[in-house]
């Protein structure tokens, strides 16, 4: 044999085991679609909400009361005519965005194979801590396998939004003012 086919004969020797070796490593390394409690996916939130209610009323009454005398007890006759209206306008503007990202546990399973999910995310900048926890069932049929899927996708979904910090507290009214607004 010659020296190049030597040559050909160890690199196919010692090719092929560093190849099954590669190809053994990197095939555990492909993503799974989340199927079991404690696998994780990404939710991408992309929730616009608004909502508008207004309603006006207005009512009037009119009555009008005649006493007489009746002969046997001396009144005074007088008339009175006794008027009442009530008129109001209330309107309600609300509107709501929110774009986030939140990474979710299955934390169970339900009997038809849904995933049940739960998730949070924190994050503080300059003393403003804010909190995005979600939870909700997912189909794990419609899990891409990059585990990332939008928020309308998810049965049951909630979200849950909450902000504290100088701003929040900035903006919100006063004790005594929500302590009137409570009684009254």
């Amino acid at each position: 044999m010659n020296r190049f086919a030597k040559s050909v004969i160890a690199l196919i020797l010692f090719a092929t085991p560093a190849a099954a070796i590669a190809q053994s490593l990197f095939s555990d390394m492909t993503p799974k679609r989340a199927n079991r409690i404690g696998d994780i996916l990404t939710i991408l939130i992309s929730e616009n909400t608004s909502a508008s209610n207004k309603a006006t009323v207005k009512t009037g009454k009119t009555d009008a009361l005649e006493l007489k005398s009746q002969g046997f007890i001396p009144l005074p006759a007088t008339k009175q005519d006794i008027k009442n209206t009530y008129s109001g306008d209330g309107s309600v503007v609300r509107s709501q965005q929110i774009q986030a990202r939140v990474t979710a546990t299955v934390v169970g399973l339900k009997d038809n194979g849904d995933l049940l999910i739960e998730g949070a995310r924190q994050i503080e900048v300059n003393g403003e801590k804010e909190v995005i926890t979600v939870s909700g069932a997912v189909n794990p049929l419609i899990i891409p396998p990059d585990n990332t899927i939008e928020a309308f996708r998810i049965a049951d979904l909630q979200i849950s939004y909450k902000g504290r910090g100088v701003a929040t507290e900035g903006s919100r009214p006063g004790f005594f003012l929500r302590f009137v607004n409570w009684v009254f």
